[in-house]
């Protein structure tokens, strides 16, 4: 007997693909569509041609760089055609990368970067020697750009480890909810909870350390940032992540209200009925596009809450 190449595994999966979603060029139409509905993706190639490439291309292009990723386990297909092209046509290959991986065989040129580097490493191979993620500016990495700047043209493959500036983004974003707190009770009770849940991730052993290390640097870091920092690296979609968060927010609402109003159980479990259908109605949405649009605007909340900060006696904080 012959021992089959595990590459047949891959064909035999892409197959069924094809046969259950459409050809090649249907599901290139549609990644295509997706990927350009990214902001910063459109605006770059917006108005100019010949600026986004397809996967076909990878296999002939005279000089790619990859930014990011593991083809070779990510990305099967993609590994497969920058092998080729090595290989049938001397391809050049330049890596950028927080760990060794297989392609580097391959590679023509490679740095190793930190796992949280690849938006300053950008700004570096674009000409900023002072954003250099690297402990310090060595001839390696001076010689990788000056290598990449020889080339005519340069085809560019970048995961999903490079976000640019969404960790701005992120800390801006957890900078205005809490500055949208109604009192400082609520204020202080998310920023707890964040401070738990962030010590919660930072033991668990599937999540990235990049995504610990960005937590670690924001000093007052909300519960829905740390929430949705987990629910990102675990690829959860965000109408179901947003399904899970309101429904813990009503849960301890409910356990709470049972042990203060009092609330019986049995009416305790048909307000967490009601609630349910509701949440799960709220939650068949579309991401939010205008961040004008947003508001917790609960006048009645913010006075309560005002007066529950100066009470005598309180059982609970929030």
């Amino acid at each position: 007997m012959t021992q089959e190449y595990p590459l047949h595994r891959y064909t035999r999966r892409l197959n069924a693909w094809r046969q259950e979603f459409g050809t090649e060029a249907q599901l290139s139409a549609g990644l295509g569509a997706a990927v350009a509905a990214a902001a910063s993706f459109a605006r770059a190639i917006s108005g100019q041609k010949d600026r986004a490439a397809s996967l076909r291309e990878t296999g002939t292009a005279p000089a790619i760089l990859v930014l990011g990723n593991d083809p070779t386990e990510q990305h099967p297909l993609l590994g497969w055609n920058l092998r080729t092209n090595v290989r049938h046509n001397n391809a050049r290959i330049y890596l950028v990368n927080h760990t060794g991986i297989k392609l580097e065989r391959q590679a023509h040129e490679s740095l190793i970067i930190p796992q949280d580097g690849y938006a300053n490493v950008v700004r570096f191979l674009a000409g900023e020697d002072a954003a250099f993620p690297g402990v310090q500016l060595g001839d390696e990495a001076r010689k990788f750009r000056d290598a990449l700047r020889a080339e005519p043209t340069l085809l560019i493959v970048f995961g999903s480890e490079y976000r640019g500036r969404d960790v701005e983004a992120l800390q801006r974003l957890n900078e205005e909810f809490l500055a949208a707190r109604e009192s400082s009770e609520l204020r202080s009770a998310t920023v707890q909870m964040g401070f738990s849940m962030r010590a919660l991730l930072a033991v668990l052993p599937d999540l990235p350390d990049v995504l610990i290390t960005v937590l670690q640097a924001i000093a007052e870091p909300s519960l829905p940032c740390v929430w949705s920092g987990a629910a990102t690296s675990w690829s959860i979609a965000v109408c179901d992540s947003l399904a899970a968060y309101l429904w813990s927010w009503a849960e301890n609402q409910v356990l709470v209200a049972m042990k203060a109003v009092p609330l019986g159980q049995s009416s305790g479990q048909r307000v967490l009925l009601q609630m349910g259908a509701q949440i799960a109605q709220l939650t068949e949405c579309r991401r939010p596009g205008d961040d004008t649009k947003r508001s917790n605007f609960v006048p009645a909340l913010a006075i309560l809450s005002s007066q529950h900060e100066t009470q005598y006696s309180r059982l609970f904080r929030s």
